[in-house]
């Protein structure tokens, strides 16, 4: 009985990461990495990034520009 104990462990840990994974990491099949960057930054749900047309050239960026710059600080770039 003893020896069941470490696979009921690893067995829940492993069935709790499938879930967590199949819940919060996105399906980056057929996107560009500037496509992941827009979804990420316009923060879609990972579930909805099959489905969600990106317009790359509709991107803001002005915003983004001043989204970097204040997470730079003040004194811009070292």
């Amino acid at each position: 009985m003893a020896n069941m104990c470490p696979g009921f462990v690893w067995g829940t840990t492993g069935l709790l990461c499938f879930v967590w994974a199949f819940f919060r990491l996105p399906e980056p099949k057929g996107r560009t990495y500037a496509e992941l960057d827009v979804l990420f930054e316009k923060r879609i749900s990972a579930r909805k990034f099959k489905e969600t047309d990106v317009d790359l050239y509709s991107v803001d960026l002005d915003s983004t520009a001043a989204q970097l710059a204040q997470l730079k600080g003040p004194g811009g770039a070292h």
